[in-house]
């Protein structure tokens, strides 16, 4: 990773990392796409056991080709825990198929490879804010994507924390249980938002940052966010009474606050579905921390 410093501001980048992986798959002078996958795009599983591939692009790879498909979902993987929070939706969806790979997989991942051509400098940048009521203060999005995952009816969670500007924590996951209303998928999202948001408070206490004011956790779901305020119990919330009683638990507390954004403002959106070049790019120059400052070609 590349460090940079300036008057009141640091950045990180992996635009070395990003060369050479482009360089060792052949795709160094590749032209560049505007998003990680195809807007839309929902990669299937296809079952090894089945009567033949539907499609040429349902057909399984070779030992090799499968080899090569998991080297790259392995270096994705790690260009999305460290600085590109912006491809984690595309790497979520190649990392569920690292066992039975398709072709149609292995050209998903070639095509976030040719993202990562026309953005390779893409970096995190963070910016002191000393003048602002708000420097060293975490901000919250918390999102999901009802029955987004195909074969499995499962929804996707997504949250970002951003601290001066840009993203420190991210995640994107697919939920653990099938949620049956988009209430209660995006209910799964903020709670596990509202857990990070706890440790990350307590990190910040540690090093010297101690977060005087509740953490406002932003989301675009109203009746997710009268769940949580308005203490409701019926026969089609009890069976997320656990999850229900932590967050009201520590918003009562004061630890967290709970902000509706309309979805046009969600950041979070980024991280459970591909979505349409404007809007990802959009979103992306305020995840990281670039949507006063852009470098040309980024």
């Amino acid at each position: 990773m590349r460090f940079r410093f300036g008057d009141g501001w640091v950045s990180v980048d992996q635009q070395r990392f990003v060369g050479e992986l482009l360089e060792r798959h052949g795709l160094a002078a590749c032209h560049s796409v505007l998003t990680p996958l195809p807007p839309g795009t929902k990669l299937r599983a296809v079952d090894k056991e089945g009567s033949g591939p539907a499609s040429e692009g349902d057909a399984h790879l070779p030992d090799d080709k499968a080899l090569l498909f998991r080297e790259i979902t392995g270096a994705l993987l790690y260009l999305v825990t460290c600085t590109r929070p912006d491809v984690a939706v595309a790497v979520n969806q190649l990392s569920r198929h690292m066992a039975t790979p398709t072709r149609a997989h292995l050209a998903a991942a070639k095509h976030v490879l040719r993202y990562l051509k026309g953005t390779a400098g893409l970096c995190l940048r963070y910016e002191r804010q000393a003048s602002s009521e708000h420097s060293n203060e975490l901000l919250g999005y918390a999102d999901a994507s009802w029955m987004s995952v195909p074969g499995t009816s499962r929804s996707v969670s997504g949250y970002a924390f951003l601290l001066n500007g840009a993203a420190v924590s991210w995640r994107c996951k697919v939920q653990s249980t099938i949620a049956l209303s988009t209430a209660e998928a995006e209910f799964d999202a903020l709670s596990a938002a509202v857990r990070e948001a706890v440790y990350l408070r307590g990190l910040m206490q540690e090093i010297g940052l101690p977060q005087l004011e509740a953490t406002v956790v932003r989301e675009d779901n109203q009746p997710c966010i009268a769940l949580c305020k308005n203490a409701v119990a019926s026969q089609r919330t009890r069976h997320v009474a656990l999850r229900f009683n932590f967050v009201r638990e520590k918003l009562h507390a004061g630890l967290i606050d709970i902000e509706y954004c309309p979805t046009a403002e969600q950041l979070a959106d980024i991280l459970t579905k591909v979505l349409p070049a404007p809007q990802h790019a959009r979103l992306r120059a305020h995840l990281h921390g670039m949507a006063s400052w852009q470098r040309e070609g980024v």
